[in-house]
């Protein structure tokens, strides 16, 4: 079981293997203080660690990231580590 600090609120982070809060206590993410989505931090963590293994996951990641605010910010910072 996870601690509130490795769930996220949004079901869409499961792509990346986040584990996620059920969907019928979403409601209640922030009386239990989970946030929304893991931090670019997180995000670069994951990517870096665990790169994805083949070109649909690789789409579904970067679609994931695409749609989150920072999250081209994050795509650049992970090209110019391997540059």
């Amino acid at each position: 079981m996870e601690s509130p600090l490795g769930v996220y609120a949004n079901g869409d982070c499961a792509i990346m293997g986040f584990t996620v809060l059920d969907p019928a206590l979403r409601s209640e993410a922030k009386k239990l203080h989970i946030e929304e989505y893991p931090g670019a931090a997180r995000l670069i963590d994951v990517l870096s660690k665990n790169p994805p293994t083949d070109q649909a996951k690789a789409r579904g990641w970067f679609e994931f990231l695409a749609g989150r605010s920072g999250g081209g910010n994050i795509m650049l910072h992970m090209m110019s580590l391997k540059a």
